[in-house]
């Protein structure tokens, strides 16, 4: 209990890092940073080498844009999801043939932050936060802390990858 209330804590105050959450701006540092976010997420495959013949996910699906921390105060890098706000985002997710002709892989919200608390050489290597933007209301990302890097990144990424769940595109679609 005391943890959780730390944590609320922390988070709290680490708001000012990410920009207002006021208006609808889409500006790269005005996000959303959410405590309740939805169970799940989903992350586009857009790629045919990031899932394999099994079903298994490949580390590169979730690797970081590294071209994002250009743009961002906290210099973190993304990787960008769809939140999985109710039952329309998995259907919107594949009908996003530029992303999603792959597919997708969802992960559980949870298996980020237990994934991100189990590192014990960076404090919160992975945060997780809303960006909505135009045409996307679902659209968030799995940020990376710009105190990660290259090696732990990529460990990063295949834990993700190893916990996340395939979900096959349309029949015909590919």
């Amino acid at each position: 209990m005391v943890f959780r209330i730390f944590k609320r804590l922390i988070r709290a105050l680490r708001i000012g890092d990410y920009g207002s959450a006021r208006n609808g701006s889409v500006n790269r540092d005005d996000v959303e940073t959410v405590n309740d976010l939805p169970n799940n997420c989903l992350r586009g495959l857009r790629k045919a080498n990031w899932v394999d013949d099994r079903s298994l996910i490949a580390t590169e699906a979730f690797t970081p844009d590294p071209r994002t921390a250009a743009g961002r105060k906290d210099g973190g890098k993304e990787t960008s999801v769809n939140w999985e706000d109710d039952s329309q985002v998995e259907n919107f997710t594949l009908a996003d043939k530029s992303n999603a002709q792959y597919g997708a892989a969802r992960i559980s919200t949870v298996q980020i932050v237990q994934t991100s608390d189990t590192v014990v050489a960076v404090v919160t290597p992975l945060s997780c936060e809303r960006q909505r933007l135009p045409g996307n209301q679902y659209h968030g990302n799995i940020v990376y802390s710009a105190k990660v890097n290259m090696r732990m990144e990529r460990m990063l990424a295949a834990a993700l990858a190893l916990k996340s769940r395939f979900v096959p595109p349309p029949s015909g679609s590919v």
